[in-house]
């Protein structure tokens, strides 16, 4: 290909709109051409659309026409070469055939087709490895952070990075062959993966709004408890429901899903019960107040009731027999850590109790002392004396 060649893709816009936008059609394109030369064309457009339309029918037309025709013409051709080399080859011989095939324009032709058709063939996968592995660098609180590229819009300067990328892809290999042929052969190959590769790059990037939001659903769930902590429930909870509604109108209702945000207030609700319990506090009632603030968020359509009003479903009547047992084993797991503390104290009140009447076994202050400081421990205490 010379370096005057450039890939005949279509504007980038037929690949980075939403599937459920219909793609521009050549009309399209060509009126939106007209309004870039001259602004006023929608005059035009209103009153002439019909013969517009005729005019844009009757061009496409008439290159389908031209290139069916030069497709006849070529294929006519090289049927009179093959006629021709049959004849060459009886008269002057196999080697003298192939000289005359060699040496012609079809043979070329023929060649600049496959050569076309084979890189557009491999195009698809080419693009589709570039897509997977491909990140870009930006700056994000004064830091550079690497993201992958379902991360960034179809319509951001990213992903039209990506494509004009992807368009280079084959220049190399399509050195030398005709626009023709690389419009006709290869072209179709390339618009396909790109429609391909966008498409699965939108849900892609769907799935990672979706993730992102979820992610912005805990931090908004564990932040606001901190609040209802503090005694603001009712505005801990106005909060969180906020956010619920503008996740929903954004059309992300599927981040924040009552199952979704239940399983994220267990393995909050987790966390919560594990501080509390390192901290010196009680990690049940803990883990109790934050579902308890759960269980106030609204859910799902407003419900018309009995008496003419209508009323939205609480998460608490989501809760079911699975938060039921996460509960159970909490308190099950609380239960058993108080009486891992007491054994532990009561272990080294023991200890203690033993060391200090080994050490003076005939001293009564020390024993009076002792049962100052372990009332609880009376029994014990006299048993020790005793033995010692």
């Amino acid at each position: 290909m010379t370096s005057s060649f450039q890939p005949q893709a279509r504007p980038v816009d037929t690949f980075v709109v939403p599937s459920t936008v219909a793609p521009t059609t050549a009309l399209d394109q060509l009126t939106k051409a007209l309004q870039t030369v001259n602004p006023g064309i929608n005059d035009f457009i209103n009153v002439k659309f019909d013969e517009a339309i005729e005019d844009a029918q009757a061009i496409g037309r008439k290159k389908a026409r031209e290139e069916e025709e030069e497709k006849a013409r070529e294929e006519e051709e090289e049927k009179g070469l093959k006629k021709v080399s049959q004849i060459i080859k009886k008269k002057d011989g196999e080697e003298a055939a192939k000289q005359l095939i060699g040496g012609s324009i079809f043979s070329q032709r023929a060649y600049e087709r496959t050569k076309a058709k084979l890189t557009g063939q491999s195009f698809g996968r080419e693009m589709s490895s570039l897509y997977s592995s491909k990140t870009f660098t930006v700056i994000e609180n004064g830091n550079e952070v690497t993201k992958p590229i379902h991360h960034f819009d179809a319509s951001s300067p990213q992903y039209q990075s990506f494509l004009k990328e992807a368009f280079a892809l084959k220049s190399e290999a399509l050195e030398g062959i005709s626009p023709k042929y690389i419009n006709q052969f290869f072209q179709p190959y390339q618009d396909k993966a790109i429609e391909v590769v966008t498409a699965e790059h939108i849900k892609n990037h769907n799935i990672f709004k979706i993730d992102r939001r979820k992610g912005q659903l805990s931090e908004t769930l564990l932040t606001n408890f901190q609040e209802y902590e503090e005694g603001n429930e009712d505005q801990a909870v106005l909060n969180i429901q906020e956010f619920i509604e503008d996740t929903v109108n954004l059309g992300l209702s599927d981040a924040v899903k009552p199952n979704d945000i239940l399983k994220i207030a267990k393995n909050q609700a987790s966390r919560i019960f594990e501080i509390n319990e390192q901290s010196g506090g009680n990690g049940y009632n803990a883990a109790m107040r934050y579902l308890e603030m759960i269980g106030k968020l609204k859910h799902g359509p407003k419900e018309k009731q009995k008496d003419g009003t209508y009323k939205q479903r609480l998460l608490a009547d989501s809760f079911g027999e699975d938060i039921l047992k996460f509960k159970i084993e909490l308190g099950d797991t609380e239960d058993k850590l108080v009486a891992r503390e007491v054994a532990k104290k009561q272990a080294a009140e023991e200890a203690d109790i033993i060391k200090r009447i080994t050490e003076n076994p005939n001293n009564y202050s020390v024993a009076d002392e002792l049962l100052k400081e372990y009332p609880n421990r009376r029994e014990f205490l006299f048993d020790q004396i005793e033995i010692y």
